[in-house]
């Protein structure tokens, strides 16, 4: 494997499938609202100018199950200076940013609309001023944080793991060479949250990589899973075991035409054997199991 010796989003924006800027690359499975790979490298650049005198920030993701008690701690835990949540969970959110002295000017929402007066990010962060990215050294790359992302462990409180540009982008090119043939003509999807570090690298920066579309949606359920698939003819899927027991014992799958379906990636804990074939019996979709 050749590690790339480049921040993240050079990486992933080095295009070596040649893809147009027009190319689709994330897609809201409910509405059909879309980005494209030109509008992601802009839309990119107008966010950082928007933080510019935080530039070269880290981000830290968050589960949107979180507690008020666990959103404030992961927020005091990892420093965190603004807060970006979704309109449906800003009362937690408001509770947890006094607890984590976030001040309500830093406070903002995705989306369009203000709500108690919090405003959506755009209003406030988004401009038409654009500057280029922090070119990183191999050793910064390796060496410089770019995401903090929380696991639960398994006691106690959920714990930090820092993740450098140089890793993310290890994974990313260990996806290239996995054999799984993804590409600019791959229509994917996820079953799991962005917060979780699986999601981030595969879904988000795996579809820029690739040049491959990734369906979004903000939750799981079989309806929209099976519906999804039909409608934008979805190829790989990742998933996790306890998705993968959810499809096989809902009798609602056995309703859509999954033929699309080349493979289900598997990640982030064991998947049985058991499982494994009988999912392939009931489907006919083989799963790749990663570690």
């Amino acid at each position: 494997i050749t590690i790339p010796q480049v921040g993240i989003y050079q990486y992933v924006t080095s295009n070596p499938n040649k893809i147009p800027d027009d190319k689709d690359i994330y897609v809201d499975g409910i509405t059909g609202r879309s980005y494209t790979f030109g509008e992601f490298k802009h839309e990119s650049k107008k966010f950082a100018a928007g933080l510019q005198d935080k530039l070269g920030f880290k981000l830290t993701t968050t589960n949107p199950k979180y507690i008020v008690t666990e959103l404030s701690y992961q927020l005091i835990d990892s420093g965190a200076s603004v807060l970006i949540v979704h309109p449906e969970l800003l009362e937690i959110a408001i509770e947890a940013s006094i607890d984590a002295k976030i001040p309500t000017s830093r406070v903002m929402l995705f989306g369009d609309k203000e709500i108690k007066g919090y405003k959506p990010y755009r209003s406030i962060l988004i401009g038409d001023r654009e500057i280029e990215p922090i070119y990183y050294t191999p050793e910064e790359a390796k060496s410089t944080t770019a995401y903090l992302c929380y696991s639960s462990g398994t006691t106690g409180k959920q714990k930090c793991i820092e993740l450098t540009h140089t890793n993310i982008n290890v994974h990313l090119a260990q996806l290239i060479i996995a054999g799984c043939k993804l590409g600019p003509h791959s229509i994917i999807m996820g079953t799991t949250q962005f917060c979780h570090g699986y999601a981030l690298k595969v879904i988000l920066h795996g579809a820029l990589i690739h040049g491959a579309t990734a369906i979004i949606h903000s939750s799981f359920n079989v309806k929209t899973f099976g519906e999804s698939i039909q409608k934008f003819k979805i190829n790989y899927i990742y998933a996790v075991p306890p998705t993968i027991l959810k499809l096989v014992n809902d009798p609602l799958v056995q309703q859509f035409d999954l033929s699309s379906v080349d493979m289900i990636i598997s990640a982030t804990a064991p998947l049985s054997d058991k499982l494994k074939r009988k999912f392939y019996e009931m489907f006919k979709i083989p799963i790749f199991q990663v570690y």
